[in-house]
């Protein structure tokens, strides 16, 4: 694989491609296995926007697409909520400092 096709981790992507019930479905990039050429990828939510809560998949290169536009304020919104459910301190940060001040829900 050339290097400007790689993803990188924390990249938000789409799954396509694949079996019709979880196509479409949004997530993030977590690992990436050079052995097998494929990425870890949490997804978070459908496609229709219902949260996936602690969902994660290896899927081939191919079948994901780049998001550049990803997350949206509601969608930080809910990514907070989820950190704060799994506990997990350095995801929470990494969302909560992408808000401004004034669009923070509290």
């Amino acid at each position: 694989m050339e290097q400007e096709e790689l993803l990188k981790i924390g990249q938000w992507v789409q799954l396509t491609g694949v079996f019709r019930i979880i196509n479409g479905h949004i997530g993030f990039v977590e690992a990436y296995s050079d052995k097998h050429e494929m990425y870890y990828v949490r997804f978070v939510k459908t496609r229709d926007g219902v949260p996936i809560k602690e969902k994660g998949y290896w899927v081939e290169n191919e079948n994901l697409d780049p998001l550049d536009t990803w997350p949206h304020l509601d969608d930080i919104t809910e990514l907070i909520n989820m950190a704060l459910d799994m506990g997990d301190k350095g995801w929470f940060e990494e969302l909560t400092n992408k808000l401004k001040p004034q669009e923070m829900p509290w």
